[in-house]
């Protein structure tokens, strides 16, 4: 297992920042070739593709891993205008197949992003690619790790293409990138990119497990730590095809305010600069709202459009022989002073909760507005403009936007450690009766995460208002005053302008979560009347952080938790958090008198609980709720 505490991770990124010049520097600039021919996805390198050179990589750990030989590990780089293309080739003759392979074997990384002048840089796309063969991790196996640090893990379109393949002695991993995927980068108008590249090799023991050694085109700590938001990276150059005629289009800029003009930038090696070129754009509903045909454009052209509402389009660019596609994003103008003043304008007229909710909304989409880079359709702003216009209307004409609202959503506070509004996400039972009192689930995120999406999937059985705090925590195990604060005045807020059974409020979390349930209850026992560990690591601040932080494998910090009903699951082959200290946790439960309730399932990973366990659970929950 790699285990890196990510105090000493701060510290090497601070020493590669200071010495960031050197590192870039004695890195070998990699020159990308031109491919006529589109290769075969099958995991074997095509004989077409054999004049691509092949490249080592830098660096090679075992990090604390049992000593095991080497392997010999080469990777290619190649492009066209639709695709770049990666060849990963190993001399071992067998593949480890596991969810985040980049972790556990088989599996890489691969970062590419814009160059920073020899400094780190903090915009890129991080991707991440896990064979697999079990179906339940197929959604996990080509995905988006991380964009400019935001680690939101959507998949990549079905134009992307991934496989391996064991042969002749030999494995290996073959990649077509779509440049559509991974906008605004693509080699017509970036000669020069940003590019790291991590292959994990994955092996198992019986004595420790799955492990895997790691190796490196650039020794970057951000491939293991998700708090380094700066990225190390060596410059990729991309050769000009020999005899090939290219011509692309791109906007200058891919967010505009409603009413205003499109820029638009022309890459050309045709001999016939008179050729016309079709611009269309059409809206969500693939419908045409623009449609013209243009000659003699100058390589920057601004066009003027018809008055579009605010949403997200598409540009369509067509010539002779060139079709292109991109998102433009309408956004709203927008008064962030006036919409405020309208809020504030409603105070007697609605509760406290309503008003902190709308109010941190309109600050939200006045950050994201702000800080979008040209390259951005603003998608999220939109999306969050949309829904936040419908709800400020309706307070404006005098109805409470989230009144008897049961899907989920995001609410937020006033905070009393700092008069910050706080978010949190809310989900009440489909049949909510404020006359009636709810038992309460609370519910902790994972590490690299928010709450927004966490309650989409049930945490309950459907009987309990449920509520996931955002915390102040994306990688610190809700082990700070900060975030504990946090959680207690979600609850508070919750219990202000909700119909809460305060005596049957339930603390869970899942991963990072999982640790934080435990934490929290141990901060505030006398709060919860029951704790649910999903996959958790009962020691995991320690393995983090620094300082001395309740560690649960012991003994003492487990003596709080007598006649508490605890409810814990975890897989045996869980690589990510060890099973045997699951175990461990149950064990010192059941010395101290918690009435605990386990599922440990077999060769299940680091994964949300089975459809067996979750019946034991909802059992698990009706029994705390049913308690006279």
């Amino acid at each position: 297992m790699i285990k890196l505490n990510k105090a000493i991770l701060r510290i090497i990124m601070f020493l590669m920042i200071l010495f960031c010049d050197f590192v870039l520097v004695a890195q070998s600039e990699i020159k990308v070739p031109y491919i006529e021919k589109t290769p075969i996805i099958d995991g074997r390198l095509d004989d077409h593709l054999k004049f691509i050179p092949k490249h080592k990589f830098n660096f090679y750990s075992q990090f604390d891993n049992p000593k095991t030989d080497s392997i010999r590990v080469s990777y290619a780089l190649a492009y066209n205008d639709k695709y770049l293309y990666l060849y990963i080739e190993t001399n071992a003759d067998t593949i480890s197949y596991h969810k985040r392979g980049y972790l556990w074997g088989d599996g890489y990384k691969l970062l590419i992003g814009l160059p920073n002048k020899g400094k780190p840089t903090s915009e890129y796309y991080e991707l991440s690619y896990s064979p697999s063969k079990n179906q339940e991790d197929d959604w996990d196996q080509q995905r988006i790790a991380s964009y400019n640090g935001n680690q939101r893990n959507p998949p990549l379109g079905i134009e992307s293409k991934s496989q391996e393949l064991a042969y002749d002695g030999v494995s290996g991993f073959e990649s077509f990138i779509a440049w559509s995927d991974i906008e605004p980068y693509h080699p017509a108008f970036m000669k020069k990119m940003a590019f790291g590249l991590y292959f994990a090799k994955g092996k198992w023991r019986k004595d420790v497990g799955y492990f895997s050694n790691g190796y490196f085109v650039v020794d970057d700590p951000g491939i293991f730590n998700e708090e380094v938001l700066q990225r190390l990276y060596v410059p990729i150059y991309f050769q000009e095809p020999a005899a090939t005629t290219r011509f692309s289009v791109q906007s200058t800029q891919r967010n505009i305010t409603v009413g205003d003009d499109l820029q638009i930038e022309i890459s050309s090696t045709h001999k016939e600069k008179t050729k016309p070129l079709n611009i269309s754009i059409t809206n969500d509903l693939n419908e045409t709202v623009f449609n013209k045909s243009f000659q003699n454009l100058k390589p920057q052209a601004s066009l003027t459009l018809p008055e579009l509402s605010v949403g997200v389009y598409t540009i369509i660019y067509e010539t002779l022989g060139y079709n292109e596609k991109e998102k433009l994003g309408i956004l709203p103008k927008w008064d962030y002073r006036e919409i405020k003043k309208r809020i504030a304008e409603s105070t007697n007229s609605f509760s406290r909760g309503t008003l902190n909710t709308l109010y941190f909304k309109a600050e939200q989409i006045t950050k994201l507005k702000t800080e979008l880079s040209w390259y951005e359709s603003g998608k999220e702003v939109i999306t969050l403009w949309k829904e936040f216009e419908k709800e400020y209307r309706q307070l404006i004409a005098g109805i409470d936007p989230f009144e008897n609202k049961t899907i989920p959503y995001r609410r937020a506070f006033l905070s009393v450690q700092d008069s910050t509004l706080q978010p949190y996400s809310i989900k009440l039972p489909k049949e909510y009766d404020p006359k009636k009192k709810y038992p309460l689930l609370v519910f902790l995120h994972g590490s690299g995460q928010d709450e927004q999406t966490l309650l989409k999937l049930p945490r309950s059985n459907g009987t309990f208002i449920e509520l996931a705090p955002y915390g102040r925590d994306r990688y610190y195990t809700y082990a700070s005053k900060e975030s504990q604060i946090d959680i207690v005045e979600a609850i508070e807020d919750v219990s202000t302008h909700f119909s809460i059974d305060t005596n049957k409020v339930i603390i869970g979390g899942f991963s990072m979560g999982g640790y934080g349930a435990l934490r929290t209850f141990y901060e505030h026992p006398k709060r919860y009347a029951g704790v649910a560990v999903f996959a958790g690591h009962p020691n995991l601040a320690n393995m983090w952080l620094d300082g001395n932080h309740p560690n649960f494998t012991i003994q003492q910090y487990c003596a709080a938790f007598k006649n508490i009903p605890v409810f814990v699951y975890h897989g045996t082959k869980d690589p990510a958090l060890d099973v045997s200290a699951a175990r461990q946790l149950i064990n010192n439960l059941e010395k101290a008198g918690a009435k605990v309730s386990s599922s440990i399932v077999e060769d299940r990973g680091h994964i949300y609980q089975d459809k067996t366990t979750n019946k034991y659970y909802h059992q698990w929950l009706n029994q705390i709720v049913n308690k006279k």
